[in-house]
């Protein structure tokens, strides 16, 4: 199921909030989300043999994405904020920096000889297509290095319940299994090489991973939203409400589960 042009454009919003109020000035989070892409990058340089002239490129790269970790090729970022990145932020010049949607990659076919997709596809409209257009410009034998949190079938039906009510991630409005990821990435033509847990490894370089994201009940009085709920969409939609406060306390705190960072690597 794809998901509205609405609901996009609000994970949108919250894509350019996570940086304005996350990352700008926030000296230690951008240390260590740079300690977090070099040990990608050398885990690329372990699976993916490239040179000087190898092209490469970054689709949804934020500002701290993977392709300001490499030093070598010709590579390129694509992100669909890219004028607010290059307008409010010192952007490296040897990389060149595109405005896109992974849904319409402005790039010939069998252009690059690796795709990098790091924290992308749970945040965008259609990821099914976003695959097919990788393919495309990807040469034959080129690779894709993908990264998504997962979870068990179980958290998907907490936080699909919870998305359904309008209480979901904004920035994230898909939830994936490892499985539904790899039907993905095989349905769009790619062949996966190797999938593991990228979390397993990194404790003390990504801090903590528990899920803490989700958007918390908001009321100017709690007793008047009830009375509101109740009033609007009766004993059912009051019921809705209070099981999404009491499972958004649980995400929220982290005392559930912990996501995957997971990685996919495969080949055209």
């Amino acid at each position: 199921m794809i998901i509205s042009n609405q609901r996009y454009e609000l994970a949108q919003k919250a894509h350019k909030d996570h940086w304005e109020k996350r990352w700008k000035g926030n000296c230690e989070r951008q240390e260590r989300t740079g300690e977090y892409r070099r040990y990608q990058a050398d885990l690329l340089k372990k699976y993916v043999n490239l040179n000087s002239g190898s092209k490469i490129l970054d689709v949804g790269c934020g500002l701290g994405g993977l392709i300001n970790y490499l030093d070598y090729g010709e590579r390129y970022g694509l992100d669909t904020l890219m004028d607010y990145f290059l307008q409010d932020f010192d952007m490296a010049k040897e990389v060149k920096w595109i405005k896109g949607r992974g849904e319409n990659l402005p790039f010939h076919d069998d252009f690059f000889d690796v795709i990098i997709s790091t924290n992308f596809i749970d945040h965008i409209q259609d990821p099914p297509k976003v695959l097919a257009e990788m393919r495309r410009v990807v040469k034959k034998q080129g690779f894709l290095f993908l990264t998504v949190d997962t979870f068990p079938w179980w958290v998907k039906s907490v936080k699909m319940f919870l998305e359904s009510i309008g209480k979901g991630n904004w920035g994230h409005p898909y939830t994936f299994t490892r499985n539904e990821v790899k039907k993905i990435i095989g349905g769009s033509g790619f062949k996966i090489i190797k999938i593991f847990n990228e979390s397993d490894n990194l404790k003390g370089v990504i801090g903590d991973n528990k899920e803490k994201d989700a958007i918390p009940f908001k009321s100017k009085s709690k007793i008047d939203r009830a009375l509101e709920i109740k009033k609007q969409r009766g004993y059912g939609g009051l019921f809705g409400e209070f099981l999404a406060v009491i499972l958004l306390r649980i995400f929220q705190e982290g005392r559930f589960y912990h996501k995957r960072h997971t990685v996919f690597i495969a080949v055209k």
